[in-house]
């Protein structure tokens, strides 16, 4: 929240040295909130995609927020097809019916 967002990667990456399930999901979430606020938007892609890859022991919503997050990115790079599948994807995980699923398809068909 203070811009300092090179600090909070390095910082964040350290955790990343012992924590496990929420704790490395949360980690992981917010090195990719940094590297979006950074515009560096390949990075917060990959690092959200890290989110749900390494994701097993994390809750559900790290994982779908994660994914919201790297859809996003996708937008940010005009990659509309790209984004959709990752919508596509939040969908069917946490359902059409709930909040993310009703603003995963708000997002479709934005685009």
């Amino acid at each position: 929240e203070t811009g300092r967002y090179s600090e909070a990667i390095e910082t964040l990456n350290q955790v990343l040295e012992w924590a496990e399930g929420d704790d490395a999901a949360e980690a992981r979430y917010h090195i990719g909130q940094a590297y979006q606020k950074l515009g560096d938007y390949r990075s917060a892609i990959k690092i959200y995609y890290e989110v749900s890859y390494h994701g097993a022991e994390a809750t559900t919503n790290w994982i779908v927020s994660a994914d919201f997050a790297r859809a996003r990115c996708h937008e940010e790079l005009a990659e509309p097809a790209q984004a959709r599948s990752v919508y596509d994807k939040i969908i069917r995980t946490a359902g059409a019916s709930s909040e993310f699923g009703r603003l995963a398809q708000q997002r479709i068909d934005a685009l």
